[in-house]
């Protein structure tokens, strides 16, 4: 190595390699032929020589130079060339770092590498980041993991460095830890051109010499898993994280909604107009070749100009919008515009515009077969005779995404040959030229490296897929007579897809609304079972159930009025096909009159009723738990004997709903309307309310132990004898909230609001009142032991015989509070303003009172036995009978002549102390 680097590096011979991305390209270029050599028969005597620690290291080292030149791959696929219709992206001049959104309400927004580092420094944990689509998740994990490469090899000693394992679940995913990382990093090594090894060799599997891992499991959400499946894999996660071995969890934020534990999440945000700027130079300065000019027009001016200011807040979207930009566009676009003009481009630019000559014959394959492929599908009745070549490889383009999503379901790839069975099955091609063109074409035309039999196709993003399914789905529904066979095979409503989504919105903006929802309402009033080969009788070979769901979704979302029916039977029919399979039934967006919906005594754990109108139906003793009720309309429902554990209702409609002793343990009730519920004696332990509207809810005796309840509203609520052991309430609104009695021990409410809140008697040890806002508030008899009040809003508050022994009032404002009779025993309230308090009768001994404001406070009687006056503002108080043995400052208290003092008291009895005194007061302070 150091003969050939001394050769290369004579300046005689070649230019000095000084620029340290020309050394690592060296250094990658020697490992890889070093390690052919050693692969060879030539190089036995080498691996005979090298012992298995130092195959190890060095495989480790191979890896960590392949991550450290991730950043010049192109963002799209992390290729190291650029695709032939994209313009030259590579990761490092492209990315523009997302921010993490604040943890907590004291700390503001941070870069996501910065917030991952330090994560690392922070105790074990499993950490989640996670976004919608397209917002930058998987290029951030590919920074990630080169930057911890680069640190590894640049370090002093190694082993104290974090080593990145990089996991494309999509690839590599199994429920053990151990055999994913062997995936992973031999897959890494044939792309890096490394050595060929078996799964079972010892360099593959995580380190076993104290060196510190970082596991980053990219795209979780490719992978489908149930509830069980992710509490799982959580589980087994967290069993493996050490101080050494750490993991971080790339996925959207719908798969880990039933998610509970303690993973740290983090959530990246939007891009902010600064972001859009840095893209959009960076887009405008990379992207050069292979772009027509006009495309590299755009501003952010003119973005917002058109109305897609809030759709470039999302990273890819913003791509779209410049890959797609012309000076003269109509103004107005959704994301459906979006995709559509992306992919109209895409289709259009392989066979109408001129290509790069580099790729022209490519090309001119693609152009030739699509115009075969349009006329092979005008044959069969699929596209109209005039339709554009573009559309036929469009129409191909959702059909193979189709049967991706086909293939998915039985737990398969979709290979070449699948490809090629569907070009002789829809296409009735035969072996032969016209086979071969189109073949080839559509492996150029999406953008395929060439590919052997036992290798998957690639059919692009995720959602990029949703979308072409959604095509496909709009083509197969408006085309006449209509083929239900086609459209069987696969799901098309999963929590974690947008292919229904996309569906909806492209038959109303193609103006298709009616006649598709004519065509799905006669497809789910037909009961009758079957498959891709016609009819049957056996109700597990029936694929007509997902066919019908979708179709009964399509009909509620679509139909111009509501869908009439006589009787439940379609609708039980299809539940009864669920039940007897034991999969979750499928009644998403339902909305139906005539019959009602009747699912009483029905066993629907872990349905989906997202988005569905129930507040009409039948649900007694039904079995809903863990189900998906999200968006769901329950308003007015009786639910108190149906089996709610584990639901979801996030933004569900549950305004009046009686919940009463209703089993709700870990129940998601995030942005939901639970105005005039009731759900006293509710088991709300570990419940996400976040954000719920609670105003007027009847919550009395209601369990919400260690329950989110952050920025939720529970106005004029009666919370009374509720549990709110340990429960976040971070700038929850509780204005004149009755929480009598209530047990709140160690809670969390900082910054939250209640204002005239009634909270006599109630349990507040150990909470968490920082800046919170109890202006009138009653907490008579109030329990407030190591409370931290600092900077709380205690104007008028009612506290009198509350426990306040060892709370923090520091720098609050208890202006006209009263105190009487309360226990401040050893409290601090240094700064506190107590102008026209009452404390006659309190215990303050010990009590820290250093630069607090008591003008006109009412002090008689009061114990100050101890207590620290420091800078306290004494003007007028009155502190007739208070015991103040053993005082300390009183010397340096301001003020005090003009206070009226126990009747003997002296100042002369109190000894001089060493501090000087304080400056005069002002006369006239402010805010006296």
């Amino acid at each position: 190595f150091k003969t050939l680097w001394a050769l290369f590096a004579d300046e005689e011979l070649v230019d000095t390699p000084s620029e340290p991305k020309t050394i690592q390209q060296f250094h990658h270029a020697f490992r890889s032929a070093f390690a052919r050599l050693r692969a060879s028969p030539v190089g036995e005597p080498l691996r005979a020589a090298l012992s298995s620690g130092a195959h190890a290291a060095a495989i480790r080292e191979h890896l960590a130079w392949d991550f450290c030149i991730w950043p010049d791959h192109h963002v799209f696929g992390n290729r190291r060339e650029s695709p032939p219709d994209l313009p030259p992206m590579p990761l490092g001049r492209v990315y523009v770092e997302p921010v993490c959104a604040p943890e907590g309400p004291h700390e503001n927004p941070r870069p996501i590498q910065a917030k991952l580092t330090s994560w690392l420094g922070d105790k074990p944990s499993v950490a989640v980041v996670q976004a919608d689509f397209g917002h930058g998740k998987s290029l951030s994990a590919r920074r990630l993991a080169a930057d911890l490469a680069a640190a590894w090899l640049n370090a002093a000693a190694p082993v104290d460095a974090w080593f990145p394992v990089f996991v494309r679940c999509a690839h590599a995913y199994d429920a053990s830890l151990a055999t994913m990382v062997r995936r992973a990093q031999r897959g890494q090594l044939a792309d890096a051109d490394g050595p060929h090894l078996g799964t079972d060799d010892a360099a593959l599997a995580l380190p076993t010499d104290g060196q510190r891992v970082l596991i980053i499991l990219d795209g979780l959400d490719e992978v489908h898993l149930d509830a069980q499946k992710l509490g799982d894999l959580f589980q087994h996660l967290d069993d493996h994280t050490t101080d050494r071995c750490r993991i971080v969890v790339f996925s959207r934020p719908a798969l880990l909604q039933g998610l509970n534990g303690t993973v740290r999440r983090f959530r990246i945000q939007s891009f902010s107009n600064s972001q859009i700027d840095q893209w959009i130079e960076a887009w405008r300065t990379n992207a050069t070749d292979r772009v027509d000019p006009e495309r590299l027009t755009i501003t952010r001016a003119a973005i917002e100009a058109r109305g897609m200011a809030e759709l470039a807040r999302t990273p890819i979207l913003l791509f779209m919008i410049a890959w797609t930009w012309r000076v003269e566009a109509a103004e107005g676009s959704d994301v459906v515009d979006v995709y559509g003009r992306y992919f109209e481009q895409l289709t259009r630019s392989k066979c109408v515009y001129e290509p790069d000559p580099v790729h022209d014959k490519g090309h001119k394959v693609v152009r030739r077969s699509a115009m075969e492929l349009r006329r092979r599908l005008a044959m069969r009745g699929l596209v109209s005779e005039d339709a554009e070549p573009a559309t036929a490889l469009l129409w191909l383009l959702g059909r193979i995404a189709w049967e991706s999503r086909r293939k998915a379901h039985v737990g398969k790839a979709l290979l070449e040959r699948h490809v090629e069975v569907v070009l002789r099955q829809e296409l009735e091609l035969e072996a032969g030229p016209a086979f071969e063109l189109i073949n080839r074409g559509v492996m150029l035309g999406l953008q395929f490296e060439p590919l052997t039999d036992d290798l998957a196709v690639e059919t692009g993003d995720r959602t990029f897929r949703d979308y072409l399914v959604a095509w496909y789905w709009r083509a197969r529904l408006t085309t006449e007579p209509f083929e239900e066979a086609a459209l069987l095979g696969a799901r098309l409503l999963e929590e974690d897809n947008e292919s229904f989504d996309f569906l909806v919105a492209l038959a109303r903006r193609g103006g298709q609304a009616a006649s598709i929802a004519r065509v799905a309402e006669d497809c789910f009033r037909d009961e009758r079972l079957g498959n891709q080969l016609g009819p049957t009788s056996i109700p597990r070979e029936d694929l007509r159930l997902h066919l019908r769901r979708v179709a009964l979704a399509l009909r509620c979302e679509l139909g111009e009025t509501r869908l009439q029916l006589a009787d439940a039977d379609p609708v039980r029919s299809l539940v009864a096909l669920h039940i007897a399979r034991g999969t979750p039934a499928e009644l998403r967006m339902v909305r139906i009159d005539g019959c009602g919906l009747d699912l009483s005594n029905l066993p629907l754990s872990r349905s989906n009723l997202e988005n569905a109108d129930l507040h009409e139906a039948r649900l007694s003793r039904a079995d809903l738990s863990g189900a998906n009720l999200c968006g769901a309309d329950l308003s007015g429902q009786l639910l108190g004997g149906v089996k709610l554990s584990d639901a979801r209702f996030r933004g569900a409609n549950l305004e009046g709903a009686n919940l009463r002793s209703a089993m709700l343990v870990g129940a998601d009730f995030g942005d939901a309307n639970l105005q005039g519920a009731g759900l006293a004696g509710a088991n709300l332990a570990g419940a996400d309310l976040s954000r719920a509207k609670l105003d007027g809810a009847d919550l009395r005796g209601a369990s919400m132990a260690s329950a989110t309840v952050t920025e939720a509203q529970l106005n004029m609520a009666n919370v009374d004898d509720a549990n709110l052991v340990r429960a976040n309430l971070r700038h929850a609104t509780l204005n004149g909230t009755s929480l009598r009695q209530a047990v709140i021990e160690g809670a969390d409410l900082e910054a939250a609001n209640l204002e005239d809140a009634k909270l006599e008697g109630a349990n507040l040890e150990g909470a968490n009142l920082r800046g919170a806002n109890l202006k009138k508030a009653n907490l008579e008899g109030a329990n407030l032991r190591g409370a931290n009040l600092e900077g709380a809003k205690l104007e008028g508050a009612n506290l009198n015989n509350a426990n306040l022994d060892g709370a923090v009032l520091d720098r609050s404002n208890a202006e006209g509070a009263r105190f009487e009779g309360a226990d401040l025993e050893s409290a601090s309230l240094v700064g506190a303003r107590l102008v026209d308090a009452r404390l006659g009768d309190a215990n303050l001994m010990r009590a820290m009172l250093m630069e607090a404001t008591l003008v006109n406070a009412t002090l008689a009687g009061t114990v100050l036995l101890s207590a620290n006056l420091t800078g306290t503002d004494l003007r007028q108080a009155d502190l007739r009978k208070a015991d103040l043995e053993g005082v300390l400052g009183i010397r340096r208290a301001l003020n005090l002549n003009k206070a009226v003092m126990p009747e003997g008291f002296s100042l002369a009895d109190w000894p001089e102390d060493e501090l000087p005194d304080p400056p005069e007061a002002d006369d006239n302070p402010e805010g006296d």
